[in-house]
């Protein structure tokens, strides 16, 4: 039984196939430094039409 690809990944090609096949090499990170990549956080406040602004200056269209 053939594997159930993915358009993305080719043909007949199944996403483990594709991982192993990758060369690239995996990047780990500390467990201290993503803690704090999800800790981080930021005030915004929201006008009556609903836009944001941040750091007082609007977004540009």
């Amino acid at each position: 039984m053939s594997p159930k690809g993915q358009s993305a990944l080719g043909e007949n090609k199944s996403p483990q196939m594709a991982y192993r096949k990758n060369s690239k090499t995996v990047c780990f990170v500390d467990v201290e430094t993503l803690s704090n990549v999800f800790m981080y956080s930021e005030k915004r406040k929201v006008d009556k039409v609903g836009c944001k602004r941040k750091k007082g200056v609007w977004p540009s269209p």
